[in-house]
Formats: C-alpha cells, sequence, structure tokens
C-alpha cells in the first residue's frame, strides 16, 4: 500500500522528470509551477496542503538537480558517465557536487565523484588537483598512459599521493 508521502513525493518526482528532459535539452532550469489540479486531486483527504506542497517541490527539486548533473556529464562523453549516466550524476549529488562542481571536476578530467570529494575535502580546487598531478607526472621518468587524475578515479593511483604533491 502506498503512502501519502510516497504519493506526494511521486507526484513531485513526475513533475521534476518530465521538466528535467527540457533541462537536458536546452539546459535552462525551469522553476517549480505548484501542483495542478490534476495533482490536488490525487492526494488523499486531510493532507495539509503546504506540506503535500513542500514534499512535491522537494522532490521536483531533486530531479531537476539529477537532470543537471546528468547534462554535464553527457556533456563530457563517455568516459564521465560510463554509459549509466543518471546512475553516475547521483553519485556526484551523494558526494555534494552541483552540476558547475561536477563540471570543474570533469574539466581537469576527474571522472570519479568519490576522488573528487576526497581531493575537495583536502581543501584542492580542481585547478590545484589538475596541478599537482601535472607535477607528479613530470616527476616519472616515463610519461604515464594515463595521467595521475585518471589513475587516481581508476584507483591505479592513490589520491593521497596528488594530495602530498599539492602540498610540496
Amino acid at each position: 500500500m502506498t503512502t501519502a508521502t510516497e504519493t506526494i513525493e511521486s507526484v513531485g518526482r513526475r513533475i521534476g522528470q518530465a521538466m528535467a528532459k527540457d533541462t537536458i535539452a536546452d539546459n535552462l532550469p525551469r522553476e517549480w509551477t505548484g501542483l495542478t489540479a490534476e495533482d490536488v486531486d490525487q492526494i488523499p483527504g486531510g493532507m495539509d496542503h503546504d506540506e503535500v506542497e513542500r514534499l512535491a517541490q522537494d522532490a521536483y527539486d531533486d530531479a531537476i538537480e539529477l537532470a543537471e548533473v546528468t547534462a554535464v556529464l553527457l556533456s563530457h562523453g563517455e568516459m564521465f558517465h560510463g554509459g549509466t549516466p543518471a546512475d553516475i550524476a547521483q553519485d556526484w549529488i551523494d558526494h555534494d557536487f552541483d552540476a558547475d562542481e561536477v563540471d570543474s571536476w570533469c574539466e581537469v578530467g576527474c571522472w570519479d565523484a568519490s576522488t573528487a570529494a576526497e581531493f575537495r575535502d583536502a581543501g584542492l580546487s580542481p585547478r590545484q588537483a589538475k596541478e599537482a598531478a601535472d607535477k607528479l607526472d613530470d616527476q616519472e621518468d616515463e610519461r604515464p598512459t594515463y595521467d595521475a587524475i585518471y589513475r587516481a578515479c581508476n584507483a591505479d593511483l592513490r589520491a593521497q599521493a596528488i594530495i602530498d604533491a599539492a602540498k610540496d
């Protein structure tokens, strides 16, 4: 049996997903327009309309955020989304990144949310992480096939090595 909260969240998610299709298409997020009469008819009796509106808007906002991050990942190519852009986008969101931050990390070749979070939590910006990674690569006898950020994302190099290089 579906609870009232699940119904409300489903309505908000449905509205958000419909709007998110447009967001991905033209990268212009839409504003919350409120519940329609049809949506209100689905609300179980006795529920506070303001609470329903808040829950639906939260679900809508989550769907828009997912669409924006997904659009960023799609714009950077399959290396950054691995063929499952919405799942990877959710991972970035779960690591507390917004679309602009994801874009900045992707720009320096960081395709893994947990690696980017490790850099961020150590106080590094994407630019600082890239400079430190380049410094590590320059110290190699032969230029590696993949740069240090790629290797850290792939768990072939500890992210801490890049963090340490940034502090030197």
